[in-house]
């Protein structure tokens, strides 16, 4: 049985509230390899990908829009349009352990008959398994809960949708991320994402075509949303004797830079190639945020860069505005290293999206500019056994036994402002 977002003719200055009500009650659980079931199997493969857990979801069928294919896709993302239960887009699990350092148990949904179940990616995607290939793939702007109506925007507001995204934007990510990807393959380096299709809705948003992309992803753990991990649950353990702490805050430098010098290398090729990440200096995808980190295999760590949706190149602006373009993406990368967390869904049992340990954090600049400047290609992976070693080094502090929590209101336990005392966390 599939459940189906029906078209219930609204119009474009007409509020249109998804038409799907679901009576659930959305229950989280924790279970392992040894459960019954039937979709737990797929909720640990997808996390085994991650580096971070992640909250599940599951997706539904939409009668709305069509299938556009680009290249090969499974049967269950090529049969319609698929859309995250809005039951789901409110509410968060809240889950200690996020690095998964003291069991394989992860957060899992009973997942009605019909529905495909899926974890979060940020704030408007998710990622679900194909079980043939075991290729993950990720569905860009699936969480639209509300399409606005003309009625909902001031004059100059920008053009905006909660959870979604604009079909143009979709065409500009699978045209330059496929000529990123032959900038890739042209330099020995496995893509982390390919473009296959998109979902075509037939509502508008001030005359503008919505869209959702489907992307086969290596991985999706991102930088900000490791970093955030890592010192969370260093930061928050108090058995540490200062030797530890300065092993650790040592390892984590270390790891930062060598970090920052893949991406540096990567970034170098970008602008070789005359392509930029955003078409405006003023509001740019070069973050860590995009930055994505996942396992190549069980000796190696790959990174990558994703969220190609506002790239330009030679052909969009002169070769003086796209060097300026450029230069603030290079600045932007560096900034956005010790500032907030940018890509993230709230996750753990307490939320602080400005927990950073700036000073470690600014060696990731260090190996950016160094990982820039290099002649050659030196460097496309980073070994596993680092991170490894960091997570045993936060195991030797008191770890809290690993719990869910009842689910909480997506913004329910975070706490902002929070400032990192680096100098308590070393003595």
């Amino acid at each position: 049985m599939k459940i189906y977002l029906k078209n219930v003719g609204f119009q474009e200055n007409e509020v249109s509230r998804c038409p799907i009500k679901m009576e659930t009650d959305v229950k989280y659980k924790l279970e392992g390899a040894e459960s019954s079931n039937p979709h737990a199997k797929i909720f640990l493969d997808i996390n085994a990908r991650l580096l971070v857990r992640r909250d599940p979801l599951y997706l539904v069928g939409c009668l709305d829009g069509t299938v556009e294919s680009i290249r090969d896709m499974p049967a269950f993302l090529a049969e319609g349009p698929l859309t995250i239960c809005p039951e789901l887009l409110g509410f968060r699990s809240s889950r200690d352990d996020l690095l998964k350092i003291t069991d394989e148990q992860i957060v899992t949904l009973e997942c009605p008959n019909g529905t495909i179940p899926g974890v979060w990616s940020g704030n408007r995607s998710c990622l679900t398994l194909d079980s043939v290939t075991g290729n993950l793939y990720k569905l860009k702007g699936v969480a639209v809960a509300v399409i606005p109506g003309k009625q909902d925007y001031e004059e100059d507001e920008p053009l905006y949708l909660e959870g979604g995204q604009f079909l143009r934007n979709a065409h500009n990510e699978r045209i330059f991320s496929d000529r990123f990807n032959r900038v890739l393959a042209d330099n020995g380096i496995e893509p982390t994402m390919e473009y296959v299709g998109y979902y075509k809705s037939p509502f508008r948003v001030r005359r503008h075509k919505i869209a959702t992309s489907v992307i086969r992803v290596k991985g999706d753990t991102r930088l900000d949303e490791l970093m955030y991990a890592l010192e969370l649950e260093a930061y928050f353990q108090t058995t540490y004797t200062r030797e530890v702490k300065a092993h650790f805050s040592l390892q984590l430098s270390q790891f930062y830079w060598d970090i920052g010098f893949v991406v540096g290398q990567i970034k170098k090729l970008m602008d070789k190639s005359r392509q930029s990440w955003s078409d405006n200096p003023k509001r740019t995808n070069a973050h860590i945020g995009n930055v994505v980190i996942y396992p190549v295999d069980k000796n190696n760590l790959g990174i990558g860069l994703v969220d190609f949706d506002a790239s330009c190149d030679f052909r969009d602006k002169s070769k003086e505005d796209l060097r300026q373009q450029q230069n603030e993406e290079y600045g932007s990368l560096l900034a956005s290293s010790i500032d907030k967390v940018a890509s993230a869904r709230a996750i753990g049992l307490y939320y602080y999206p400005q927990l950073k340990f700036p000073a470690l954090r600014f060696n990731f600049g260090i190996g950016f500019m160094a990982g820039y400047e290099a002649r050659k290609f030196l460097k496309r992976s980073i070994e596993a056994g680092r991170l490894r070693e960091l997570k045993d080094l936060i195991n030797f502090g008191k770890i809290p036994r690993p719990r869910l929590v009842r689910k909480k209101p997506v913004d329910a336990g975070i706490r902002n402002g929070f400032e990192i005392d680096l100098g308590a966390f070393l003595i």
